[in-house]
């Protein structure tokens, strides 16, 4: 059996395939990063949306977790083509629009601005909205930073429209759990 520590990263750095060593506070690292912890916190969404009447809306967000271990992976490779290629050609931003136009359709128009909160499950999923713009910026510095060939550079940019969609997407997720839980949504007031 491998053991999970190798104990080289104790100075600050990671491997990073063809780069070699960089420091863990890299931007590429970072994005990331932040891509890993929208996944978790989409696997607490998805435990806390499965103790109530969920069903489709779950396996859309199991899908999403492999979505974002493929953006990981994209990441990852952005310096080995082959590899990078295979996970771009895996992430689609279409699925998510057709899931945000299914439950959309169960909502009422915004005609406010909508404040975090009202059921758990609704809470949660602005929580991976608010990760998830975190990733999408952490993207665009990826984008301005990292050397990358033309083809790697295109790839990204789908990835960053997979993941602007994806906000959009638990922004939707969550109104409609509040709906599906007979919960308000919870307004801003401007007094």
């Amino acid at each position: 059996m491998v053991k999970v520590y190798t104990r080289t990263g104790d100075d600050g750095t990671t491997h990073c395939f063809k780069a070699g060593r960089i420091s863990k506070s890299d931007i590429l690292i970072e994005c990331m990063g932040s891509v890993d912890e929208l996944n978790s916190f989409t696997g607490s969404l998805v435990t806390e949306l499965a103790d109530n009447k969920f069903g489709q809306e779950l396996s859309w967000l199991q899908t999403v977790q492999n979505k974002l271990f493929d953006v990981g992976g994209a990441l990852a490779t952005i310096h080995l083509p082959e590899e990078f290629e295979k996970l771009i050609g895996r992430i689609e931003e279409k699925p998510l629009e057709d899931s945000i136009d299914s439950m959309d359709e169960h909502l009422e128009p915004i005609k406010q601005f909508i404040l975090p909160g009202g059921s758990p499950g609704a809470a949660r999923a602005h929580v991976c909205r608010s990760v998830c713009r975190r990733a999408e910026r952490d993207l665009v510095r990826v984008l301005a930073e990292v050397e990358v060939d033309a083809k790697t550079e295109n790839g990204l940019k789908k990835v960053l429209r997979y993941l602007n969609r994806l906000s959009d997407f638990f922004f939707v997720l969550a109104r409609f759990a509040n709906k599906k839980n007979k919960v308000e949504d919870i307004f801003w007031s401007q007094e």
